[in-house]
């Protein structure tokens, strides 16, 4: 449908069209609408009698809606700015409020930040007036009181987990590392006098017979119960052991240390220093006497102190393990100081290499050791020592291929049969177990990256 002003420019366009002489007839359009518009005024005027009634109605009831619009506008106008003064006023209160919540918030945490510098003394005064009596479960709760589970909120450290305050929390922890570290001279101290008296370590002599009374076995249980539950402030498990830049151990715990400590002892005293039993041609000697010891060993430790670990809640926790691990560090250890030495000389090289891989296949069968602990093939697989490694590997297989090409008769087939197809030639089934014994030299490796396919 066509617009007004559509409809007026096509009739003068009609009326007019291009030729100018045509232009006398615009005076006569113009007054045209202009009769039309006053027509049209007179028709729907109010004063016009002949209007419809219906128009006049509707024009009217239009001109009081107006009316009433302008007067409910006027009316929202004042009840917004009424609204605006209570909204003002209330923002004021709210404000008020606000602050004096801030406040109260500041009293609570200035409330609970003394609650826990009173906690902290109180704690230290009954730990200092019970430390040297008989009730040492009352010690080590009052310790667990202090500094138990970091996450947890029966413990003052663990209640400044959520508390901004760098410096109680400072005081806290320095105050746990105080008796953590009398706490545990003084359980390490009874534990070690009792593994004395048990005549511990076992170290494998006919004469010598690991038969402790039940008594002692008990308290022992009890100590390393204690031991494993004082633990000190911080996370230990972040503490990893540095070997060398390559070479890191997760930290072993206090009471499996205080079992390996003999050990630690003896190993120091044969395979360090100017002892004749401390040389490089001969790591199988240290390495046997750990497997010695741990197969001697092991199965008391777990027997004995596994049930001291879940007492203490460390569920997940493989004490028999960890020990073996803790012995196994001995040898990562002396290997980290003459590796590189050794690794000089190919031939000392060679036999470390041999022995090595000889002792990661006992302990894993022997003890179910896990691929995921540290383990000496751990320092023989650094990048640089891996492809001394694979060197010596390649130049071994190389001289042992041509030693089965060059023998004598290696077409020869072996078990001659009259099947054409069954028939094995000699140097066939010697490069397969060539095969076999790479394979299984490589098996005990845990990395994947570490199996070379020659």
């Amino acid at each position: 449908m066509k617009t007004a002003e559509e409809r007026i420019i096509e009739r003068i366009n009609k009326e007019i069209g291009s030729d100018i002489k045509n232009l006398h007839k615009s005076r006569f359009l113009v007054k045209e609408y202009e009769e039309s518009l006053q027509n049209i005024r007179a028709k729907i005027s109010l004063e016009n009698p002949s209007v419809n009634s219906v128009i006049k109605a509707a024009i009217c009831n239009a001109q009081d809606a107006s009316e009433r619009l302008e007067r409910q506008t006027e009316k929202v106008d004042a009840f917004a700015e009424s609204l605006n003064e209570k909204l003002d006023f209330r923002t004021s209160i709210v404000a008020g409020i606000e602050d004096s919540l801030e406040k109260i918030g500041g009293l609570e945490h200035l409330i609970e930040y003394f609650k826990i510098l009173r906690d902290i003394q109180e704690i230290s005064q009954e730990l200092k007036a019970s430390v040297g009596g008989r009730d040492e479960g009352k010690i080590v709760g009052f310790y667990l009181a202090l500094c138990g589970e970091r996450e947890s909120s029966n413990s003052v450290i663990g209640r400044l987990q959520h508390v901004e305050a760098p410096h109680l929390k400072t005081y806290a922890n320095q105050t746990a590392s105080y008796w953590h570290d009398i706490l545990l001279d003084k359980f390490s101290k009874d534990f070690e006098g009792l593994l004395k008296t048990i005549r511990w370590p076992y170290l494998g002599h006919a004469s010598e017979v690991l038969n402790p009374s039940k008594d002692a076995m008990n308290k022992l249980g009890i100590l390393a119960e204690y031991l494993f539950l004082i633990k000190p402030p911080g996370d230990p498990s972040s503490e990893h052991v540095v070997l060398s830049p390559g070479v890191t151990c997760p930290p072993i715990s206090h009471p499996t240390e205080l079992l390996i400590k003999p050990f630690r002892q003896r190993f120091q005293f044969h395979f360090t220093g100017t002892k004749q039993t401390n040389r490089l041609d001969k790591p199988e000697w240290y390495l046997t006497q750990i497997i010695n010891w741990a197969k001697d060993n092991h199965l008391f430790v777990g027997e004995n102190f596994q049930v001291s670990a879940s007492r203490a809640g460390l569920a997940d926790f493989n004490v028999r393990l960890e020990f073996v691990r803790g012995l196994v560090q001995l040898a990562m250890e002396k290997l980290c100081e003459e590796i590189e030495q050794i690794a000089q000389d190919e031939h000392l090289f060679a036999h470390l290499l041999d022995e090595v891989l000889s002792f990661e296949q006992d302990i894993k069968e022997t003890f179910n050791y896990p691929n995921a602990f540290p383990s000496a093939i751990t320092v023989l697989t650094q990048a640089q020592y891996i492809v001394k490694w694979l060197n010596i590997e390649r130049g071994f297989t190389t001289n042992k291929m041509d030693a089965i090409m060059t023998g004598d008769s290696p077409w020869e087939f072996i078990e001659p049969s009259n099947f054409e197809e069954l028939k094995i030639p000699k140097c066939v089934d010697q490069f397969l177990h060539l095969l076999d014994a790479i394979r299984e030299r490589y098996r005990n490796l845990s990395q994947p990256g570490h199996h070379y396919n020659k």
